[in-house]
């Protein structure tokens, strides 16, 4: 059976997921009047580069199982995802948003990159799950889950009994987080272009890295949930401090 603390925290997570970036959106509007095309060709960006772009060559490199090692695996899903988003960022900008260019352009595009993937996975993701448990504690995952391969059916339902229920309520958490950070990659590489500094962007790529490097390595065994949990916060503490010090410098 699954727990009601479990169904709940997946609830919770759904919700906050769904919610955060859109009332951040708001807040942030009413304050400053920031563009929803903004936020909308950030989400368009994310979609692109990150769920068809990056998940195609993932078929290809992931697929054939060409990395095998482990190190090397969680390197190249860092590298991937910094690679594909920010340079995606870098284009959209360059090309797309030429007049729409301040920094509050950048937390916005970051609002609209980092919501649509916390909504893709803490709400969509959650709602499954939440399905899934419904279904296990009624005793029809076999039947609602038939089409899918055993092993699928299996690793879903070891993965909704066996996770403790505090697990999903920190999902949500990381979703608030990585809408930060998404700002904060945006700010960034917003400054290459503003400043014609293709540094920026390389350094963008490399804060990319070293956030998603972290889960990687949690991912594999190497670090523990609360070293990782403890390493994203820091980062996420480092977006939040340049974002406001570039906002209050713009005031």
């Amino acid at each position: 059976m699954v727990k009601t603390s479990t169904i709940g925290f997946m609830l919770f997570s759904a919700i906050i997921s769904l919610f955060f970036p859109i009332g951040l959106y708001i807040y942030l509007n009413k304050k400053y009047r920031i563009s929803l095309k903004v936020a909308i060709i950030g989400a368009t960006t994310f979609v692109i580069f990150a769920l068809i772009l990056e998940q195609s060559m993932h078929k290809v490199i992931l697929g054939r199982e060409l990395i095998t090692n482990k190190w090397l695996y969680a390197f190249y899903g860092a590298i991937a995802a910094g690679v594909f988003e920010e340079i995606g960022r870098f284009m959209s900008f360059k090309f797309i948003l030429k007049e729409n260019r301040r920094s509050l352009d950048g937390v916005t595009f970051g609002i609209g990159h980092g919501g649509i993937e916390a909504i893709l996975i803490g709400t969509v993701g959650n709602i499954q799950n939440i399905i899934f448990a419904i279904a296990i504690n009624k005793g029809t995952f076999d039947s609602i889950t038939s089409n899918l391969p055993k092993e699928t059916m299996l690793e879903i339902k070891s993965l909704i009994l066996d996770t403790p229920s505090y697990m999903f309520i920190m999902g949500g958490l990381e979703r608030i987080m990585a809408v930060v950070l998404h700002m904060g990659f945006s700010m960034i590489v917003l400054r290459s272009i503003e400043y014609n500094e293709i540094k920026y962007l390389f350094f963008a790529i490399a804060y990319h890295f070293l956030v998603d490097f972290a889960a990687a390595l949690y991912q594999i065994g190497i670090l523990n949930i609360w070293v990782t949990e403890i390493l994203i916060f820091a980062y996420t503490i480092a977006s939040i401090y340049m974002i406001s010090r570039t906002l209050y410098k713009e005031k």
